[in-house]
């Protein structure tokens, strides 16, 4: 679009140089008609005067005539006159026929004036039609330049909307890849959270296990402790008063044993 927008602003100048010289070209054919005008004002003044001559010439013919005429009647007085008016008939026939000349010739040269004239004007009307096709030419152009100029602006937009999009695009792609960084922490919480939980599971379990051994080994001990009130339930030893305290122990640690197993189901509830 840059290099069509240099190219309409060429021939642009081109136009308006192609003007210019029109005009100057004008102004010459005008110039030239108006000197073929006056060359041919001078011819018709030329003309005018041969023809003046060429009247001066047949008078004077006459008035020669008229002179041999009345030499001939003086009879040998006349004869001088006679060869005078002889002399200037001859001069007369000469000049009468140089004057043709010229009037014929000044004559041919007003007709090739007037040729002349007409082409001329004629050049001159071909030329003010030239540049009407440049004034036309130019005023096109000049909108051609003004569409090249908007083509440019309106891809100059697009260009410019396509890096704010690039721009956008990078941004959307850099805030995906925050994303991507915050779910692989996410994921690695999982994970850690789920070791976490399986651990407890097993402590959980562990700790079953160890609660239900204690049961079993508690009710194992009570049912020896029974046995053994019964057998002395009589007259109680000093070894039986010693089992009791054992049992009352035994039960304490059971009994502390069960709070801490319900603390620990509490929390992984909440967990």
């Amino acid at each position: 679009s840059e290099r069509n927008r240099q190219r309409v602003a060429q021939g642009y100048e081109l136009t308006k140089d192609m003007s210019k010289a029109s005009a100057n070209v004008r102004e010459s054919v005008q110039e030239t008609s108006k000197s073929a005008k006056r060359q041919g004002e001078l011819i018709q003044s030329v003309t005018a005067a041969a023809e003046y001559i060429q009247a001066l010439n047949t008078k004077i013919s006459v008035v020669a005539i008229n002179t041999r005429i009345e030499a001939e009647k003086a009879g040998e007085h006349g004869r001088p006159f006679l060869g005078i008016a002889e002399a200037i008939g001859d001069l007369l026939r000469e000049a009468e026929e140089e004057g043709r000349k010229i009037i014929s010739e000044v004559r041919l040269l007003q007709n090739l004036s007037a040729d002349n004239l007409a082409s001329m004007e004629n050049t001159v009307g071909t030329v003010v039609t030239i540049l009407e096709y440049i004034d036309r030419l130019d005023t096109s152009l000049e909108e051609i330049n003004a569409g090249s100029s908007a083509i440019t602006s309106i891809i100059t937009s697009v260009d410019d909307a396509a890096g704010q999009s690039a721009n956008t695009a990078q941004h959307m792609n850099s805030a995906m890849d925050k994303i991507r960084e915050r779910n692989l922490d996410i994921s690695e919480y999982s994970e850690s959270t789920q070791v976490g939980v399986a651990s407890l599971k097993a402590s959980m379990h562990d700790v079953a296990e160890n609660l239900r051994q204690f049961k079993i080994e508690r009710d194992a001990a009570q049912r020896d402790a029974a046995q053994r009130d019964a057998a002395q339930r009589v007259a109680p030893t000093p070894e039986a008063a010693d089992m009791k305290k054992i049992q009352q122990a035994t039960r304490i640690y059971h009994e502390e044993e069960m709070k801490a197993l319900e603390q620990t189901e509490e929390k992984k509830a909440s967990v």
